[in-house]
């Protein structure tokens, strides 16, 4: 399964809905065939313009990263399902590149 880091921001609660957010995000991974290896709290940082998300406007929010391994088949569909939370204001997948061993040219093992 390739490994992709997803950029996440939610809008702004209390700790308690914060946590029960992330554990939803990451169910929908794990129910997916996907498997999560990381998640960071980066802080409640403010946008530099306002956003518009599920019509309301959104001057802060909770900056999240889950870095997981989730099959490209499902990635679609997880990224539709994330559209329609109306807890995230936005989301970004990013694949992340495995490490291949690169031999130079002339060399033979």
């Amino acid at each position: 399964m390739p490994a992709h880091e997803f950029v996440i921001i939610t809008k702004l609660c209390a700790r308690a809905d914060a946590v029960t957010i992330v554990k939803r995000l990451a169910r929908n991974i794990w129910e997916r065939k996907g498997l999560i290896r990381d998640i960071e709290y980066l802080g409640n940082l403010k946008f530099p313009t306002k956003k518009l998300a599920h019509d309301q406007f959104h001057w802060r929010g909770l900056h999240w990263i889950l870095k997981a391994d989730i099959p490209v088949v499902a990635l679609s569909d997880l990224q539709d399902e994330w559209k329609r939370d109306i807890d995230l204001i936005s989301q970004f997948c990013d694949s992340l590149k495995t490490e291949e061993t690169f031999y130079p040219v002339g060399i033979c093992c």
